[in-house]
C-alpha cells in the first residue's frame, strides 16, 4: 500500500473543480458534491504519483480514468477516518461493471490525517472472481453501524489486490 500526503494545492484545484463542474454524468450513481469530490481529489493525487496530467473539466469520462499497465483504469476510492487495513472493504456498484475499464485501482481517503492511500489493483476479470455481490438493500457493516446497500454492490478486500506500483 502505498500513502501520500494530500497537498494543499491539490485539494484546492479538486475542490474547484467541483465547484464549477458536475462530474456525475452517468444518470444513476452519480454521487453527492461531497462524494464526487473524494472521487477527484483521490483520482487527482493518483494522476499526480503517476506523473498523469491532472482531472480537466469535460462531462462523462467514458467509463475509465486513467491508462494503467497499458489498460484503461477506473479509479475508485473511499472515504474513511482511518488508514486502511487489509481486511477493510472496497466497492464498486454492479451498473459501473458494464463500463469499458478493464482495471480498477482502489483508494483509501483519511480525512483525518489528511491521506490517500493507493490499495492495490484489479483486473476486471478477477474482481469479478474474487469479489462478492450484495443486492441492494442488504445491510452490511461499517465497524459498528449497519449500513443498507443503496445499489446492487460489488466488494473486494484489500487483501485481495495486487500491489499498486508505477
Amino acid at each position: 500500500m502505498i500513502t501520500l500526503p494530500i497537498k494543499r494545492e491539490l485539494y484546492n484545484y479538486s475542490k474547484e473543480l467541483i465547484e464549477k463542474n458536475n462530474f456525475g454524468q452517468r444518470g444513476k450513481d452519480d454521487g453527492s458534491p461531497k462524494e464526487q469530490f473524494i472521487g477527484i481529489l483521490s483520482e487527482n493525487m493518483v494522476r499526480q504519483y503517476l506523473d498523469l496530467p491532472l482531472i480537466q473539466p469535460k462531462g462523462f469520462d467514458g467509463g475509465y480514468d486513467i491508462i494503467y499497465k497499458d489498460k484503461k483504469a477506473d479509479i475508485k476510492s473511499m472515504n474513511r477516518t482511518v488508514d486502511p487495513k487489509p481486511f477493510y472493504i472496497n466497492n464498486v456498484f454492479d451498473v459501473q461493471l458494464k463500463h469499458p475499464s478493464e482495471v480498477y485501482i482502489f483508494t483509501s481517503l483519511n480525512t483525518k490525517k489528511k491521506n490517500l492511500s493507493i490499495c492495490g489493483w484489479v483486473s476486471k476479470d478477477d474482481f469479478k472472481k474474487r469479489a462478492s455481490f450484495y443486492p441492494k438493500g442488504t445491510v452490511r457493516m461499517r465497524g459498528p453501524e449497519p449500513f443498507p446497500l443503496r445499489a446492487d454492490n460489488w466488494e473486494i478486500k484489500n487483501e485481495d489486490l495486487n500491489e499498486f506500483s508505477k
